[in-house]
């Protein structure tokens, strides 16, 4: 099912309600119809290439991973390590919400920085995932 509102870049949402995210009502603490989450479902979409798969995996972090993988991208950012330059490794955490319900979180850690002939081959076959 096609959402009303979607941005890619969690700035500026195109479609219904649209316009700027930090201003909209449906990104509001207690705006969902259920609960006192938001309205609007803040997720990041990853597609992975795992060890010895000719196809990647879609993932789809949930908003109670978000803050772990903003953390990870900046510290890779701040050694001007591109993401699709190293190997990441995924794992999950058990957490608590106020009401004690429990839930898992997406940890992410840096494996290893790929070699230039790994990159070249990353990189080669993004681009023609694209075509």
């Amino acid at each position: 099912m096609k959402p009303d509102c979607l941005s890619n870049d969690m700035i500026e949402g195109i479609g219904d309600p649209g316009g700027p995210c930090d201003k909209c009502p449906k990104n509001e603490w207690e705006s969902a119809e259920k609960g006192k989450g938001k309205a609007c479902v803040q997720k990041r979409n990853f597609l992975l290439l795992l060890p010895n798969q000719m196809i990647p995996v879609k993932l789809d972090a949930p908003p109670t991973s978000l803050q772990n993988l903003r953390k990870y991208f900046l510290r890779l950012a701040s050694f001007s390590c591109p993401f699709n330059k190293v190997i990441t490794n995924f794992s999950l955490s058990k957490d608590k919400n106020d009401k004690g319900i429990e839930y898992s979180k997406i940890e992410v850690k840096m494996q290893k920085k790929l070699s230039d002939i790994e990159v070249k081959s990353v990189l080669d076959f993004s681009n023609a995932l694209i075509k």
